[in-house]
């Protein structure tokens, strides 16, 4: 009777508290470093298909941000810019 009331409680009346940064972080962990550019410009895209930023904010920001992702694992460098061209 206890393991039902842990359920119970577990699935209908616990409240969890995740932020986007925690949620995003879960979501990208298991990713290759290739998939993770691939993240940031769909979400880069994303954002500048909604008006949120402008073409050319998303574009001086691109470089960057997966300069930034990148920069976790420099050996996959060049294997990521070879497969963009």
């Amino acid at each position: 009777m206890g393991f039902f009331a842990f359920m119970y409680y577990q699935s209908f009346i616990a409240v969890y508290k995740a932020s986007v940064g925690s949620v995003i972080e879960v979501a990208i962990n298991g990713l290759s470093v290739q998939e993770q550019v691939e993240v940031v410009k769909g979400l880069t895209k994303h954002l500048v298909n909604r008006g949120v930023i402008s073409a050319q904010v998303g574009l001086a920001l691109l470089p960057s941000l997966c300069f930034a992702v990148l920069e976790t694992n420099a050996s996959s460098l060049s294997r990521v810019l070879s497969s963009d061209t």
